[in-house]
């Protein structure tokens, strides 16, 4: 398996950070308890200004001592904040910080959020429509990899092929569901634990066709179902467990990232966070021990 760089150990706390950050703050406004831990979420606050897209989070015992504390402010972007904000928010794009007006836009089944510096730039806009339906798709997938069910080792005829479509390693997939949302009659790859999307290089559409879901693994659309496969499995799994707060938001994935590095990431500092896959060697969003990793 894939080594993964997680930018979650590099993300800095505000106790190494931010104690001498003058007007620097958290605020509470999210907690809730495991059967084994305590977690609690914090915005934050520099002299009044909220920060978008960043939280700091403390995850104590039942019996109230701290166990860990991380925060998704990087030490660059901590000193590189104003001197003198103005807001009302600021929002840090394309390595620097803005002050930005948030905006809704709500019309019939559309909501979007757009982010405006207040020299009136538009410099983001996001997609929050809220979904009420879904349905439940076939789709072909390695679970987790088309090796080790079948106690395989990778080599000879058992090789990634430059993801070309082999016949060998597309006969070690399975059939099986995944519940996916519906809207207008388009079936859309999220669900409420993951929403596929292609925010990094190189750019492939997103599918929207079901038909294509059961394609070989040389298809871009196998990666793309994998994700979202294995994503929602592992979260079923953790609420059957009792943990039912630990993934409360649909978390992004773009399966075909970093310009194809052989190389994969978690991005804590976005709203809601990233996970980017690479394609270097055999892909890593065809592996499901990369994929939960």
């Amino acid at each position: 398996m894939k080594k993964i760089i997680s930018s979650a150990l590099l993300l800095l706390s505000i106790s190494l950070f931010g104690q001498n950050i003058s007007g620097l703050e958290t605020r509470s406004f999210f907690n809730t308890t495991s059967p084994f831990a305590k977690y609690v979420r914090s915005t934050y606050v520099y002299k009044t200004i909220p920060l978008l897209d960043h939280q700091h989070l403390v995850i104590s015992s039942l019996d109230g001592s701290r166990l860990r504390t991380k925060g998704s402010l990087s030490s660059y972007q901590l000193e590189a904040l104003p001197e003198n904000p103005e807001g009302p928010y600021l929002y840090f794009f394309s390595d620097q910080w803005f002050n930005v007006n948030v905006d809704t836009l709500i019309a019939g089944s559309i909501h979007n959020v757009a982010i405006t510096s207040i020299s009136g730039v538009l410099l983001e806009e996001r997609d929050l429509t809220s979904h009420a339906t879904d349905t439940t798709i076939t789709v072909r997938v390695f679970n987790p990899d088309p090796l080790t069910p079948n106690n395989l080792s990778y080599g000879s005829i058992y090789t990634d092929l430059n993801d070309g479509n082999g016949s060998v390693l597309d006969s070690l997939s399975i059939l099986d569901d995944i519940s996916v949302e519906v809207l207008n009659d388009t079936v859309y790859l999220r669900n409420d634990y993951i929403e596929v999307i292609d925010f990094d290089p190189p750019y492939y559409p997103i599918s929207r066709d079901p038909g294509t879901w059961k394609a070989s693994r040389a298809d871009t659309e196998f990666e793309q179902v994998m994700v979202v496969y294995h994503v929602t499995k592992q979260n079923e799994y953790l609420h059957s467990l009792g943990y039912l707060n630990l993934l409360n938001y649909a978390i992004h994935v773009d399966p075909h990232a970093l310009n194809g590095q052989d190389n994969s990431l978690f991005n804590y500092g976005f709203n809601p966070p990233r996970l980017f896959f690479g394609e270097g060697g055999v892909d890593d969003a065809e592996d499901a021990d990369v994929i939960i990793h």
